[in-house]
């Protein structure tokens, strides 16, 4: 499951949230639909009469995010949902979950390479 919710600076005054199930796809799929719903664009002039949109966030870098959010979940702990929460002043993914095998995030830091905890789900992704 991907619980989202939209807009405000705090998780109590989000003017919109929904939760998506199915497939690992159409979770990510639903939840860059609602970035889009939720995201401001800005532009710039481009000539007399045209203008270019400027998106708040880059949406290839958010689908990534979500997308590594989904390949690395702890699909065998309870209540590890990813949390895409869409604020006023930020856009924030949560993938709740703990290290493999009592590593240390020092010891994280130095590994050269990283290790898929999910390697089916990685293929698909």
């Amino acid at each position: 499951m991907l619980v989202l919710g939209g807009n405000g600076l705090d998780k109590i005054s989000a003017k919109d949230d929904v939760e998506y199930y199915g497939s690992i796809l159409n979770q990510i799929d639903n939840a860059m639909e609602f970035v889009k719903k939720h995201m401001s664009n800005g532009w710039v002039k481009e000539g007399k009469l045209a203008r270019r949109e400027i998106p708040e966030y880059d949406l290839d870098s958010i689908r990534e995010a979500l997308v590594n959010a989904e390949a690395h979940r702890q699909y065998l702990m309870r209540g590890t949902n990813i949390e895409l929460d869409f604020y006023d002043d930020r856009l924030q993914i949560i993938s709740v979950g703990r290290l493999d095998y009592g590593i240390t995030i020092d010891e994280v830091l130095k590994l050269q390479t990283s290790k898929r905890r999910n390697p089916l789900v990685c293929d698909i992704l």
